[in-house]
Order: C-alpha cells, then sequence, then structure tokens
C-alpha cells in the first residue's frame, strides 16, 4: 500500500550516492530508511537549537 506521507526528490553525485549504499548496507537498511533517520536527526538538532535561542 503506498504511503499517504508527501515525497521529496533529492540530486546527489554519484560519490555521494555510493557512500549512502555502503553505509545503509553495513546498517542492514535502505537508503531511504538511512537519509530519513539522518533528516529526522538534523530536524531534532536545529529544533533543539531553535528552542535554546528563543530561551535566552
Amino acid at each position: 500500500m503506498p504511503s499517504a506521507k508527501p515525497r521529496i526528490t533529492i540530486y546527489i553525485d554519484d560519490e555521494d550516492l555510493t557512500f549512502l549504499r555502503d553505509w545503509a548496507e553495513r546498517e542492514d537498511r535502505s537508503v531511504n530508511n538511512l537519509v530519513l533517520r539522518l533528516i529526522k536527526t538534523a530536524i531534532g538538532f536545529e529544533r533543539a537549537a531553535s528552542s535554546t535561542a528563543n530561551n535566552k
């Protein structure tokens, strides 16, 4: 069943894609799952930084 979540498209260098594929394979996950985890981690850091900046 297709996901109802919004989609995004990115364009990356072949070298970066190869790196992501190797990394995902080492962690026994898909590239999509790895990239989603990286994005969520980055969002978490940014939210924490924004929260800290707003509290000053």
